[in-house]
């Protein structure tokens, strides 16, 4: 098939959808009857809110390339010479590329010029702009910016590929080795939310270009997307291998569905949608000029690609979570092992004051059983008193009687010495039943300490389980990614971009 496969398709962004306004994309696309050339475009309008008439200006910017681009090539193919020129003579490509240029600005501003004198902004309109560019448009400054849109268009001529940029997007060619790149020169101011525009001053002069000699150098495929693209694939770097991905994966879903166009559209409504959704909730706009069958052998090694994307993709993001649990991780376990040394240390503390406690009661024991002796040994003493003093009456006219009081005295002095080895004893084994008591109250008290210590503990170690298990998980997920990874490499059908 060296009539290469065309389209177009624009869908709605999510975030459009959700806010209730119109899509602000355009594209489009035209195959000549005869099949001497092709053209692909897309135009992203500018959500700024200054830009209340982006979508007007998107169609217009799609529309007046689409004029222009026909008459280049209507004229660039009336002599074959002109196109040889055009391809090899960079003098006469500027010059031609310059007019060609400043056509579809002056086409976009005639068409724009003629909406705002047909529908002049209404105070609603202006409503919505920052008051100080509300008013620099009533003065009738600069409202071209009103219309703000980017230009990204392609048009095949037998071995001619010219590719035209303003603004932002991309444009990724594939080639007959089955590489692809970006090959239209980069506008570095053209960044994050920043673009540079239809609507610009300088835009005919400031419109990137790139002529490429396709028998040199075969194309096998080129396609134009609106950021709403490249902005779903949040890794993106200046390699934009996220994008390559994007059009790899579309280029096996034209071969597998090129020849019923209706159900290709309607899959690549459903297509743009879901990335839109998941992706960067913009716009999405992409038109493109496909070989097929000279993209066809090429089908299994960008579908390896795109799955090795989707791979490295979810690698990059689980060795990301993996790293940052890390930090985590370790405070969990440390929060962990402290709670179980607090635990540990408490229980020793507790095991020594039990310990101390028991024997505490043991040396009561001790002195229950002297204060029981001394009990014993008063009652005796006194009831041997009780005993002398009865006999010493009897003997008040013996001549033993001075003897016998004398040993009464003793035998009283006696009972007085047990009485206060006794009251002693008391005193002691009270003073220690009481201390037992304060002891008991806090090894109670302790041995409350410990349940929480207990309870501290089990909760940080619950918490750090589920944390290890989950990230343990993560880790088994990525070895099996890795896996997949490895096998896919050892396929041998993949490339390098």
């Amino acid at each position: 098939m060296n009539t290469p496969f065309i389209f177009s398709k624009t869908v709605i962004g999510y975030s459009h959808i959700l806010k209730n306004t119109p899509t602000e994309d355009a594209s489009g696309f035209f195959a000549d009857p005869d099949g001497r050339y092709h053209i692909a475009i897309i135009s992203d309008g500018h959500g700024d809110k200054n830009c209340f008439r982006s979508t007007f200006g998107s169609k217009a910017v799609v529309e007046s390339a689409m004029k222009n681009l026909k008459i280049f090539a209507e004229k660039i193919l009336k002599d074959n010479d002109r196109l040889e020129s055009f391809l090899y003579d960079k003098n006469v490509q500027q010059r031609v590329v310059n007019i060609l240029t400043n056509a579809i600005f002056t086409s976009w501003n005639e068409a724009i010029s003629k909406d705002l004198y047909d529908n002049p902004p209404t105070e609603e309109e202006y409503a919505a702009c920052a008051p100080n560019v509300a008013d620099m448009y009533r003065a009738d400054k600069r409202t071209a910016h009103i219309y703000g849109a980017t230009l990204i268009s392609a048009v095949k001529i037998k071995n001619c590929l010219l590719l035209l940029q303003q603004g932002d997007g991309r444009c990724d060619v594939f080639y007959a080795d089955g590489t692809v790149n970006q090959p239209i020169p980069w506008d570095d101011r053209c960044h994050e939310n920043v673009t540079t525009s239809m609507c610009d001053v300088d835009a005919p002069t400031s419109i990137r270009h790139c002529v490429i000699d396709t028998d040199k150098t075969p194309v096998i495929a080129c396609y134009v997307g609106s950021d709403g693209v490249e902005d779903s694939f949040p890794d993106n770097d200046e390699e934009q291998l996220g994008t390559h991905r994007f059009y790899k994966e579309l280029t096996c879903h034209i071969i597998d569905r090129y020849e019923d166009y209706e159900a290709f559209c309607a899959f690549l409504d459903e297509h743009f949608s879901t990335l839109s959704k998941i992706g960067s909730a913009d716009d999405v706009s992409v038109s493109g000029i496909v070989f097929i069958d000279q993209c066809k052998p090429f089908y299994e090694k960008f579908k390896t690609d795109a799955k090795l994307y989707e791979l490295d993709y979810k690698i990059r993001e689980l060795e990301s979570k993996i790293a940052v649990m890390g930090r985590k991780h370790s405070i969990l376990e440390k929060r962990m092992l402290d709670a179980k040394q607090k635990l540990d240390e408490a229980g020793a503390i507790f095991a020594q004051r039990k310990k101390e406690y028991q024997e505490f009661l043991a040396k009561i024991d001790e002195l229950t059983a002297k204060r029981e002796e001394a009990e014993r040994i008063y009652l005796e003493s006194q009831q041997a008193k009780d005993e002398a003093n009865d006999k010493i009456g009897a003997l008040s006219a013996n001549k033993y009687f001075g003897y016998a009081k004398d040993l009464f005295a003793k035998i009283a002095a006696s009972v007085d010495t047990e009485k206060r080895r006794l009251q002693a004893a008391k005193l002691a084994e009270a003073r220690a039943i009481d201390e037992a008591k304060k002891k008991h109250e806090r090894l109670v008290m302790f041995e409350e300490n410990i349940k929480k210590y207990e309870q501290e503990y089990e909760a940080a170690k619950d918490e750090f389980t589920a944390y290890d298990e989950t990230r343990k998980t993560y880790e088994a997920h990525l070895d099996a990614l890795l896996e997949e990874r490895k096998r896919l490499l050892a396929s041998g059908s993949s490339g390098t971009n």
